[in-house]
Order: C-alpha cells, then structure tokens, then sequence
C-alpha cells in the first residue's frame, strides 16, 4: 500500500523474543545499547560484544535483519518511533468494535477518528509553544544539561561544544552533530540546544524538524472526516459499478468454534 515506506522491527517485541527464547539479563543490557545507539561505532563495538559473548543471540538478530531494528542503521527518518505502541493502541481502542459486522466495525473506526482529529485540533488551538507538548518538555530538559556546556564558535555555522563526557561539533545550518542524535531525531540535541542558545535564546526552535511544531500538528488534523451517508445518497461512476468485487476466501475451520480476538500474550 505504501510503496515508498520502510518497515523496520518493533524493538519491544524483538526483547520479549530474546528474553523467552535466550533467558539472559546480559543479553538484554547489551541489546539496550546496542539498539539505542545513535553512532555507528558505538552499535558496531556493542554488536560485537554481543557476537563474542553470545553468538547465538548474534545470529538471531542478524537474521531479524540488523538495519530494521537499529537506530543507526535504519535506512530513512525514524525520528524517535522505535516500537509499535501506536498500533498496539489501537488494536486496544477496536477491541471490541472488531466483533462488529463490517459495516458497523467501519463507522466504529469513523467515529474514532473524526473524535481524535477534533480533539488534536483543540489541543493545538490551545498549545502556546511552538512545538508540540512532548517536544517541548524534551527541549526543556535538554536546556537544562545545556547550561552546564562550553561552546566555542568555529565559523558563521560551526561550534565545538565541550563537556558532557565528549567533545562534539555542531553545524546549526545542516543540522548536525557529530553524535548523530540531531541528524536521526531532527530535534536538537544537548550539544545544538547550546550552540543555539549562544545565538538567541529560542533559536533552537528553528532547528527542530517541521514535523514536531504546533502548526503542523493542527494542519494534519483539521480536516473534518464525515459518516458515510445512507446508500440511496450515493453516486457511484458507471466504470465502478461494473466491476465485480467477489468475497474474501475464508480458511475452513476444523473445529466450528468461534475464531480467536486476542492474541497470546508473551511471557518475560
């Protein structure tokens, strides 16, 4: 459907799948790391750890497929979405409308969604910063760890920004940092916060991504989604229907008992 999408592994599951199937706490520690790492260098010397002390795990995840679960290594803009929890919400706001027939199970996602889209508008009608509320605590923070940093200017865009365990260069006009985190979140990170700061005190907005402001958050919600009309209402084209739409083959089922809703849940 999305032919220009790249699908990666939720990191959540992958744990719980290394947990029941390896039973090791130092298995886990290292896999945090590893997967978290903003460097390919610290993946590299973390993955390699993991290779010498547990081969077996190493193979594992190399057969999940390294670049779908690494942070470092993902092939487009992940920003900060490193599980499925959007979708595991919801799954859990359907569960029961997906005992519906279909029609109805439609018009239970439709009222959903057009109350979501409503609220969200409110919400940023409301937001006085401009960027959105996790955004903005995140910054917040950032700030904070930021004041206790030196920067030195290097050139119009270039700063070197010392302390916090290392020495990293930012460029505010490519939106870098040599510790990759500004690059792959597109938010600041500690060491931009600081040479933003030096320049004007909310400058470092400017250097979040599009994507996290308050505008476009009420962009991408304020269209209003509408119930579907009553069929008599309808105008279908000629062209459509004539087409002939045939049902979905249905599994038989051994046993006539009613399909399962849940899934089985995993145990740590």
């Amino acid at each position: 459907m999305f032919t220009k999408a790249i699908y990666g592994a939720c990191v959540w599951h992958v744990k719980i799948n290394l947990k029941n199937k390896f039973k090791s706490k130092s298995v886990i520690s290292i896999f945090n790391e590893a997967v978290r790492a903003y460097k390919i260098s610290e993946f590299t010397a973390k993955f390699f750890e993991l290779e010498c002390r547990f081969p077996h795990v190493h193979k594992f995840l190399m057969d999940v497929g390294v670049e779908r679960w690494v942070r470092a290594l993902f092939h487009d803009d992940k920003y900060n979405i490193m599980t499925s929890n959007i979708v595991e919400a919801l799954n859990a706001v359907l569960r029961k409308a997906r005992e519906y027939l279909l029609l109805l199970l439609l018009d239970a996602i439709v009222d959903k969604m057009s109350e979501w889209f409503n609220n969200r508008c409110i919400m940023a009608d409301n937001l006085t910063s401009p960027l959105m509320y996790g955004c903005e605590k995140i910054l917040r923070y950032r700030c904070l760890i930021a004041g206790t940093l030196v920067a030195i200017r290097i050139n119009e865009n270039e700063w070197t920004i010392q302390g916090n365990e290392c020495d990293t260069v930012v460029d505010l006009q490519l939106m870098t940092c040599t510790c990759k985190q500004f690059y792959l979140e597109k938010l600041p990170c500690v060491y931009a916060v600081k040479a933003a700061s030096v320049i004007g005190a909310d400058i470092y907005y400017d250097c979040c991504s599009v994507f996290y402001s308050s505008a476009f958050w009420k962009y991408t919600n304020e269209e209003s989604i509408y119930h579907v009309p009553p069929q008599v209402y309808w105008e279908i084209p000629e062209d459509v229907l004539g087409i002939m739409v045939l049902p979905p083959y249905l599994k038989e089922y051994h046993k006539r008992e009613r399909p399962r809703t849940n899934r089985f849940h995993s145990h740590s």
